[in-house]
């Protein structure tokens, strides 16, 4: 579980949900945290004896953060599985476990329609937006998607989807997968770093499963949670520090500029379509500071300078 800066509003709450798991032992991760969040989590470690408690005295971010509980479980932990979560991310059983869990799985989050269509059998192509899109715009994915609602027939499969991509919170990673395969970018530093990680589970496993008789759910729900689909630009507007601005789009531009470039000529070509199209756009609706930043953390992808921002 990793525990960040000053936010200990919830981790009593998390804490006991999670112990409704049994059995189950807990690692928190502090990363950074506050004095005062330290002697929270101290206490809970006194209360339970299946809490241990590792931390970092320098704010390493969500990749270094989970990076080192996925390390710690791959030398410590006894379990055969590891879930991950945030610090403010409950998870509750809502059915009895008639599963067998496989090599990665995320928990079931009815806030999130790409789980909820996915278990509708709703294809990739609709899921995702294809190679050569960027922070999910292209004109031909919006398309596509405008002509499944006129027709609804065309959306669905036989069979529930398989996810490509999941968040950290609700992750469920077999201990043979996580000694698999290398853990999450440090370069990344936050946002969508779970995403590059999670994208190299699924190609690994041949996908991620819903677990759906578990529930997770977010005591405080993240600024960005749902965006990538034709929220994204709104959300930065509106809710995203200049902070969260630059990292996330910088991360999700890279990976974008990667899977293109991995895709072939046809979406090198469609992504840098995209990013010009894309200029146009936030020209229009990002004004002042929140544009430099935008600009800078595509110009920093496009060039490879990922890393933590001085």
């Amino acid at each position: 579980m990793l525990c960040y800066g000053e936010r200990s509003t919830y981790i009593d709450k998390v804490v006991a949900d999670a112990l409704t798991l049994k059995p189950v032992e807990i690692t928190l991760f502090c990363n950074s945290c506050s004095p005062g969040y330290m002697a929270v989590v101290e206490t809970l470690a006194v209360q339970h004896q299946n809490i241990r408690i590792v931390k970092s005295e320098e704010n390493i971010g969500s990749a270094g953060g989970f990076g080192a509980l996925i390390d710690d479980f791959a030398v410590r932990g006894k379990g055969k599985h590891l879930l991950l979560l945030d610090d403010d991310s409950g998870v509750r059983r809502i059915l009895p476990n008639d599963d067998i869990l496989g090599p990665v799985q995320v928990v079931l989050r009815k806030d999130r329609k790409v789980m909820r269509d996915a278990l509708q059998g709703i294809s990739h192509s609709l899921l995702y937006p294809p190679a050569g899109s960027v922070l999910a715009f292209d004109a031909i994915y919006y398309a596509r998607k405008l002509a499944t609602k006129l027709l609804p027939s065309v959306r669905k499969q036989t069979a529930v989807t398989l996810l490509k991509e999941a968040p950290y919170s609700g992750l469920v990673i077999s201990k043979k997968l996580v000694n698999s395969i290398e853990g999450p970018r440090a370069d990344f530093f936050i946002y969508a770093d779970d995403t590059e990680y999670t994208r190299r589970l699924s190609q690994l496993a041949g996908g991620i499963k819903i677990i759906t008789y578990l529930e997770l759910f977010e005591y405080d729900q993240s600024w960005n949670a749902g965006a990538g689909s034709n929220n994204f630009i709104y959300k930065l507007r509106t809710r995203g520090s200049n902070f969260s601005t630059y990292y996330s789009v910088r991360n999700r531009v890279y990976l974008d500029k990667i899977d293109a470039e991995n895709s072939g000529f046809g979406a090198s070509m469609r992504f840098r379509f995209n990013i010009l199209l894309l200029s146009v756009v936030t020209r229009l609706l990002l004004k002042g500071r929140a544009l430099v930043v935008f600009r800078e953390a595509v110009s920093d992808a496009l060039n490879g300078r990922l890393g933590k921002r001085s």
